[in-house]
């Protein structure tokens, strides 16, 4: 009998891996009272954008078929699944399960642990080598590669509602080079063909772009550029936010016009409701702003770190809203007691009506990241660190040892999403079968 499935997706883009020892780390409706801040980055900072074609000597997309596909997913019972990365694979497994199976068969990973789920949730765009990505089909069993020879690493994936492109993140030149510098590429999975649609190679924006987001309708993009090599010891003026008009991708070598200045601050997120929220300094704080887009010009500040009793030394490092618009989680870090020279981490949920913030995790020498949301709501995703791989590769890369739990909103409690003591955890994405 063949089941009716129906798939809800929620995802996580933080990218988790490559903590390399001589280089930079890449780097998984609220109401209350307002106040205004200004946009202190001047429009003469904007970086120089070369939006081409990339040479018609790039590796053309290939296709590996199935003679007989097979979905995986019709293997699994009605029920909430969570994709993550373990064993060296991406496996899938109910939430309370006590057993899963890989998500994608005969594919192997050590390192890259990148990955994105298309809207309708039949196909993942992931990292399959340093610079090469690939479409995994669930329907089809096909696996496409799409190589892209100007790219040694990509990361941070968004695909456009219609699942008909893609776009993502990549370092042109290695990142730990004086030259570095770093891109923005689309993929038509209709044409097969591969745009640069921005290229950063102003000197004070070398240092890399993190979060690219696109609106819910589809109409803009966000990301962050960073202004210094030190990206996790940057203060939030360190970064500048940037926003896209998505119409140049019919004709990518326009994009650069359409790009425009946000402000400083970093982690752009859309809530939805269609406000643009982000990470931006208040003085010496750490803030939350927000704005419409026709007003980014006049943003207010949501909340500040000191409304969580937090010191002036306490950042903000990211956040994400529930899919029903009830919560933000928000993750604080701060320097440890007695040791500035590490960090500790604690997450908390704002609620929408603005009442009192909620403590997701304990305050402790623990270092926690936000991951997401399931579809429904329930349960927010986070990691804790609890150690680093062996050195991998030729640069000697280590990569973060992650547990994965999930925290029930109504009822308060988290558990360990899969008890593998030592063993690598990576969040993915959930995926809701009925």
């Amino acid at each position: 009998m063949v089941r009716c499935l129906k798939f809800v997706i929620t995802s996580s883009r933080k990218l988790q891996c490559l903590l390399l020892a001589s280089m930079f780390v890449l780097g998984s409706c609220l109401s209350g009272r307002t106040i205004s801040v200004s946009t202190s980055t001047a429009l003469a900072n904007t970086a120089t954008l070369q939006p081409t074609r990339l040479p018609t000597t790039t590796p053309v997309p290939t296709s590996t078929p199935t003679l007989h596909p097979v979905d995986l997913r019709k293997k699994l019972v009605p029920g909430l699944y969570l994709a993550y990365w373990s064993q060296s694979t991406w496996r899938v497994r109910e939430v309370g399960g006590s057993s899963s199976m890989p998500l994608l068969p005969d594919i192997k990973s050590d390192f890259y642990t990148e990955i994105e789920v298309s809207p309708d949730g039949n196909k993942v765009v992931f990292v399959s080598t340093p610079g090469q990505i690939s479409v995994y089909d669930f329907r089809t069993s096909a696996l496409t590669t799409y190589p892209n020879s100007e790219v040694n690493y990509a990361y941070d994936f968004t695909w456009l509602s219609n699942g008909d492109m893609l776009l993502y993140l990549g370092t042109i030149e290695e990142s730990w080079l004086p030259d570095a510098r770093f891109g923005i590429y689309s993929v038509s999975l209709l044409t097969g063909k591969t745009f640069k649609v921005a290229d950063w190679t102003d000197d004070r924006f070398q240092y890399g772009l993190h979060h690219i987001r696109l609106s819910k309708d589809d109409q803009w993009l966000v990301l962050d550029a960073a202004r210094i090599s030190e990206y996790y010891a940057a203060q939030d003026s360190d970064f500048v936010v940037y926003m896209l008009e998505t119409v140049c991708l019919v004709s990518p070598q326009t994009c650069g016009e359409s790009i425009r200045l946000v402000g400083d601050g970093h982690y752009p997120e859309w809530s939805p409701d269609g406000r643009l929220w982000w990470v931006c300094p208040q003085g010496t704080r750490s803030a939350l702003c927000v704005a419409e887009v026709d007003s980014l010009e006049s943003p207010q500040v949501f909340l500040t770190v000191s409304v969580l009793g937090k010191s002036a030394d306490a950042k903000f490092y990211g956040f994400a809203w529930s899919p029903d618009g009830e919560y933000a989680a928000i993750a604080v870090k701060q320097d440890k007691p007695n040791d500035p020279d590490h960090k500790r981490s604690e997450i908390f949920l704002i609620p929408a009506d603005g009442s009192r913030p909620v403590r997701v995790t304990a305050a402790s020498d623990e270092n926690e990241y936000l991951e997401g949301w399931s579809p429904n709501s329930k349960y927010l995703v986070y990691s804790q660190v609890i150690g680093y791989t062996e050195p991998q590769g030729e640069l000697g890369g280590r990569a973060l040892i992650t547990d994965l739990y999930l925290y029930d909103v109504k009822t308060r409690t988290k558990f360990d999403f899969v008890d593998a003591s030592g063993d690598r955890e990576v969040f993915g994405f959930f995926m809701l079968i009925k």
